[in-house]
């Protein structure tokens, strides 16, 4: 999937490169929020073979990879998710990317709205959802609304 400023490609455990990446999340922070990461990609892979639109992506800046970017439905909404490695982290990278990666989801799936899950607690959370976009729609939900939608 090509994005303005990222190439997103498809999560494979065939690839070593791809593994890479979620182990060295796995050794960061991010499993604060997703729990076990490579859980989270197992079961949205899952629900992807069954409705065909959730899916893990490793996204690509410069060539070089630099996190995970994800679809995926719960409780009947429809989540966009993504994470950096730490070396990415704090240059604005992320909203960027959540805000293209939105905006091709819109484009391709034609959804209402995107939510997105944020730790009321953390600041920076915060400020890349608004940074993409996102409205805060409850206490830990931030949603972003498809203006382009007929």
């Amino acid at each position: 999937m090509e994005l303005d400023n990222f190439k997103l490609e498809v999560y494979t455990d065939n690839s070593a490169e791809h593994r890479q990446v979620i182990a060295a999340l796995q050794r960061e922070d991010v499993n604060k929020v997703y729990g076990d990461l490579s859980y989270f990609i197992m079961k949205t892979k899952r629900r992807g073979q069954a409705n065909y639109r959730d899916e893990v992506f490793i996204p690509y800046y410069n060539d070089c990879p630099i996190g995970f970017a994800a679809l995926y439905t719960s409780n009947e909404r429809v989540f966009t998710t993504c994470g950096l490695l730490e070396e990415f982290k704090n240059q604005n990278l992320e909203a960027l990317l959540l805000s293209e990666f939105s905006e091709k989801l819109f484009e391709s799936y034609n959804f209402e709205n995107l939510s997105l899950s944020v730790d009321p607690r953390n600041a920076a959370e915060i400020a890349m959802a608004q940074l993409a976009g996102f409205e805060q729609s409850g206490v830990t939900q931030y949603v972003l609304p498809n203006i382009n939608r007929r």
